[in-house]
């Protein structure tokens, strides 16, 4: 558990305390739609806009608990879960995208990264061994920070970008 500031009565420095965060309150709903592959991923389409055609596709997650990606991700983040829930959605959505064949084979994918994702000092390892398992070229690969994302260490996750 990370401390929570908390101010006292008063507004002097003496009267702020720390408090311990509370541990989440989990959501076996959530929790058992991702241990059983219940998250989806829907490809939307990057449109070249001089010639109008198909030059990539956004992957975003779908689940049938919550309306759209951002309140799934919002729901995850309330619960523990947005960690263990990006891995998976970028699994999922890099496995797909390397077993395109035909028109599809060079499409660009996108992925969203939540600011947990480039703060674990494991992550470019870990995105790179997930692009090599997938049989998918990283030059296929755009990597996009979630709008929600707040960043506390933005010279790291630059340089862990500038790595990608």
């Amino acid at each position: 558990m990370s401390p929570q500031i908390i101010s006292g009565e008063g507004n002097r420095a003496s009267d702020i305390r720390l408090k311990p965060r509370a541990a989440p309150i989990r959501d076996s709903q959530l929790e058992r739609a991702i241990a059983r592959d219940e998250v989806n991923i829907l490809f939307q389409p990057q449109i070249d806009p001089v010639s109008g055609r198909v030059c990539g596709v956004e992957a975003l997650a779908r689940w049938t608990g919550e309306p759209d990606t951002e309140a799934l991700f919002a729901r995850a983040q309330r619960h523990g879960l947005a960690e263990r829930l990006s891995r998976v959605v970028q699994r999922k959505a890099l496995r797909l995208a390397g077993r395109w064949g035909g028109p599809r084979r060079d499409l660009r994918l996108s992925i969203n990264v939540i600011a947990a994702d480039l703060m674990r000092e494991t992550y470019v390892g870990w995105l790179l061994d997930e692009l090599d398992e997938a049989g998918l070229s990283p030059l296929r690969l755009t990597v996009e920070i979630t709008e929600s994302c707040l960043i506390a260490d933005q010279q790291l996750a630059s340089a862990r970008l500038s790595t990608l």
